[in-house]
Parts: C-alpha cells; sequence; structure tokens
C-alpha cells in the first residue's frame, strides 16, 4: 500500500514536471516563431519609406516638355535607400547633376522631363512607390517585363494613365508617356547585384506569363490600364505598335556589395535616350565585342559613364550627345558646309544655347554610288560643362592614364552611313562594315580594335594633327575607297572657340 502510495506519488511528481516542462518549450517555440516572422517582415514594413521634404526644384525651360512617371519598387528583402524626394530632384531637378539640367544643356533647351499627375507619397512630383509581396526576382541580364507588369498594375491606383492618351487612340505612345522604373537593390551593369540586382536596360513588356513561347495574350505584350494599353512595343521589324515601351535601372550601384551608393544620372540619361529619343547604342553591341564604337566620346556610347574628378561616382557627369545624335533627335540642326573653301570657328557644344541653327555643328554631305547619305560631321569637344565627365574617361596622348582635369579637347570629326533603318531593329549599328557612326581618330587610333574607350589624341588640334584630307590618316575617303572631296585644315589649337577650313 504504501510502496503504491509512493509510486503514485512519483508519477504524479513526474507528470507536473513534464506537463512544465512542456509549456516552457512550447513558449519558447512560440517566441522564436514570433521573432522569427519579425525578421522576415517585409522590410517596407519595418522600415517605410521616406517621402522627404516633397520639395523639388523643376522650373522647366524646353519647348519640349516630356511627360514622365517614376515607379520606385520595392521588395520584402530590398527596400530603397533613398528618399522619394531625393529620386524626384535627381530626375525632374534643374541644378548641376540632376537631369534636366544636363538635357538643358545637352539638347540646348529642347526636351526636358515633366512630372505626371500622380496620388502616391509626395503628390505630383511625378514618383509612386510600390512594394511588391515578394523578394527581389535577382533578374540581373534577364528580362524584368514580368515584374514590370506587376510594379506598373500596383501604381495604377495613383495615376490615371488615360489622361495622357492625348491623341485617343486607346494606347500611350513614347511621346505621350515615358515609364522608369527604380528597382531596390542593385544596378547589376556595375556589378551590384545585392539582395538583388536588374540591368539598366530599355526595353518593352513582353511576359510569356503562360511559357508558349508567345505573346499573344493580354497582359503579355504591353499592358491595359484605365482603358490604354501601355509599355508595349513601339516598332520592331518594320511593324509600328505604337506603345512607349519603359526603361528600368537598379538604385544603387557600387565598387563591392560593401561600398554602394545611389545610381548616378548617367544610366539613366542613357536608357531614356534609348526609352524616348529612340537613339541606338554607340558600342560594339556584341557578346564578345571587337571594338569600343564610339567610345567615350557620347552619351549612347561609354560616355554615360562620365565623371570630371576622383570625387565623383562614374555616371554624375554623363558627357554630351554626339553631333550625329543630336541632329537626329532634332536638338541641333548641323550648319551646312557650301561648296568651295569655307572658314570656320567651332564653338564648344556646351556652350551653345538654343536648339536650332546657333548649336554650331558642321555637316560635309557627299554623293555616293548606292545611294545611303554618307556625310561628315565636325564639333568642338572643349572641356566644360557636362563634357568635363570626359576628364576621367579619356587616356592622355598614348598612355595608360586618365588625361584628368587638364584636358582641354579639340574637334571632333565624325563619319557617317546612314544605315540606322536596318540596324535600329536589331540594336547592331555599331557591330555593322560600316558602321552607323564613326569618330576619325587623328592620332593614336585604338577604338576601332577596342583598346581604349577614347584618347585626347583621338580629337584634331594644332598640337596633334591639323588635317584632315585625302591623303592623310585617317583620310577623308568614302568607304568605298573614292574620294569625298571633303578636307579639313588649318584646324587650331584647342579651345573653348576653335578655327579651321573646310573645303568641299
Amino acid at each position: 500500500m504504501y510502496l503504491m502510495k509512493h509510486s503514485r506519488k512519483s508519477v504524479g511528481l513526474f507528470l507536473i514536471l513534464f506537463v512544465s516542462l512542456l509549456l516552457f518549450l512550447l513558449s519558447c517555440s512560440k517566441k522564436e516563431k514570433e521573432e522569427s516572422s519579425t525578421s522576415s517582415s517585409p522590410c517596407y514594413t519595418t522600415t517605410p519609406s521616406d517621402k522627404g521634404s516633397c520639395t523639388v526644384n523643376s522650373t522647366l525651360t524646353a519647348s519640349t516638355k516630356v511627360p514622365l512617371l517614376m515607379v520606385r519598387v520595392q521588395y520584402n528583402n530590398a527596400c530603397l535607400n533613398s528618399d522619394e524626394t531625393t529620386w524626384a530632384n535627381k530626375m525632374f531637378g534643374t541644378s548641376e547633376g540632376q537631369m534636366n539640367h544636363y538635357l538643358a544643356e545637352t539638347t540646348y533647351s529642347k526636351y526636358q522631363f515633366t512630372p505626371v499627375s500622380e496620388s502616391s507619397g509626395c503628390s505630383n512630383d511625378g514618383v509612386i512607390t510600390v512594394n511588391m509581396p515578394e523578394n527581389h526576382p535577382n533578374t540581373q541580364k534577364n528580362s524584368w517585363a514580368c515584374y514590370a507588369a506587376k510594379a506598373i498594375t500596383e501604381a495604377d491606383s495613383s495615376i490615371n494613365f488615360a489622361a495622357y492618351d492625348t491623341d485617343g487612340n486607346d494606347k500611350l505612345s513614347v511621346t505621350e508617356l515615358q515609364v522608369i522604373f527604380l528597382v531596390a537593390g542593385g544596378e547589376s551593369s556595375s556589378g551590384i547585384n545585392s539582395p538583388g540586382g536588374v540591368w539598366g536596360q530599355a526595353t518593352a513588356l513582353l511576359c510569356d506569363k503562360n511559357g508558349d513561347d508567345d505573346y499573344d495574350d493580354e497582359g503579355e505584350h504591353g499592358i491595359t490600364l484605365d482603358g490604354v494599353s501601355l509599355l508595349g512595343v513601339n516598332t520592331y521589324d518594320g511593324i509600328t505598335y505604337g506603345q512607349n515601351g519603359y526603361s528600368q535601372f537598379g538604385e544603387r550601384q557600387g565598387s563591392s556589395s560593401s561600398n554602394t551608393w545611389d545610381a548616378t544620372i548617367g544610366v539613366m540619361a542613357h536608357e531614356l535616350g534609348h526609352a524616348y529619343f529612340l537613339l541606338p547604342d554607340l558600342y560594339d553591341t556584341r557578346l564578345t565585342p571587337i571594338s569600343s564604337g564610339i567610345g567615350s566620346f557620347g552619351l549612347m556610347g561609354g560616355g554615360a559613364w562620365g565623371y570630371k574628378s576622383s570625387s565623383e561616382y562614374a555616371g554624375a557627369t554623363p558627357v554630351h550627345f554626339s553631333a550625329w545624335a543630336k541632329e537626329k533627335i532634332s536638338a541641333c540642326v548641323p550648319q551646312t558646309v557650301d561648296n568651295g573653301t569655307n572658314s570656320i570657328t567651332l564653338p564648344a557644344v556646351y556652350q551653345s544655347s538654343t536648339h536650332a541653327s546657333s548649336c554650331r555643328i558642321y555637316k560635309a554631305s557627299t554623293s555616293t554610288s548606292d545611294n545611303i547619305s554618307e556625310y561628315f560631321l565636325f564639333e568642338n569637344r572643349s572641356s566644360g560643362g557636362y563634357d568635363q565627365g570626359l576628364n576621367m574617361l579619356l587616356l592622355d596622348n598614348s598612355s595608360i592614364y586618365t588625361v584628368g582635369s587638364s584636358y582641354s579637347g579639340g574637334a571632333a570629326i565624325w563619319h557617317v552611313k546612314d544605315i540606322l533603318s536596318t540596324c535600329s531593329d536589331y540594336n547592331n549599328c555599331m557591330t555593322q562594315s560600316p558602321p552607323l557612326v564613326d569618330l576619325e581618330e587623328a592620332n593614336n587610333a585604338d577604338l576601332d580594335n577596342g583598346s581604349s574607350q577614347g584618347r585626347t589624341t583621338h580629337l584634331f588640334y594644332s598640337a596633334n594633327s591639323a588635317t584632315f584630307d585625302n591623303s592623310s590618316t585617317p583620310d577623308s575617303k568614302l568607304y568605298d575607297n573614292s574620294s569625298s572631296g571633303i578636307s579639313a585644315t588649318s584646324i587650331s589649337a584647342a579651345g573653348d572657340n576653335m578655327t579651321l577650313t573646310i573645303s568641299k
């Protein structure tokens, strides 16, 4: 009897201890789950995005003001580093280093972007921030189009897209609305992919959601919101679809995952050069490039990464559009070189103030046997304004060192073969022979073999090379090796106002 009572007492005590231990473990488990849940909460919930001051300096002076929407995209594990006002100013601001300031100088006040009307965050600053309930897709060089469709759908509640269909054809064109996505995380083109990256590019919404290798279903080619189609293809393979496409870039650039900074305006300007101005890349787009294309001498080449000193990040001072690009987008109407001998003064391109005839780029046309327009453009790329971005891109003479603040410039002579209509759809204009645009390199020519992105001696000036004619190196012959009849002689020293004689 005693033994039975003692045994029951022991069992009872054991059960009490067991239940207490079980409750303790359950409590710990619950706490761990709560902590785990908290740590895995979306970063945009634990650290909400800041609007900033909502003050944007955007007094625009351009004759053509293009509506633009910036959609900032956050993911569970990738939140934006800088506030909304920072990005609104970078895109729409008119101070040095901001997009509209760059465009005012480089398009001679012809083009600037104006913020759309929207109700998100700082209303009507042109920026909408969306939070996507998934982790960063880390697409890098692969298509982000399906994610663009999700993001623009999320943004729709803050904007009426139909208000931008000014011609009433139920689709938004390139000129009616530009859309650029700023994606939290890395800009893959700078090597940053943490916690995920996207590659800066201009493209169109082609999202094969059902995996049938076609884009015929709703939302696979463009998307329809507020009764209008948008983000789809503009033109391809000779067919006009008439939609506006979009551009994208990652928020953070850097030299390593532990040393990053907000993306500079160069990548934004370059991609908008595609998306709005419909310009092709002017570098070698092959997977294994052979040449450097135009090198650093233009925004649509390596000049997008311009910076004027070591205290700036690459792309903070993107260089001017090339003379050909300015002509193409009607930012500049080149002066015509008349037959005979012409004494010409070339002001530095950064000095010109209007988008009409005073931009002072000169054009010497030729006659060709194949009826494809072939001509030469002359411009002065003296150091100043945004062309100071060449300081840290160009190599000094034949050396391996950048010229820095010693850069003084010179005359750029461009040889153009107008093959744009046959190469733009495939973005291979600089892989053709001859290419669309070629810089006639005065000395130390190495752009064509890809050995550099540009040298000070690629420009013409009296201390380097003062003659460009039928027998000089390089020469002014046409691509069929016949004489163009064009020469440039007595080219002066580099400076803000260069003189030369162009004969035709």
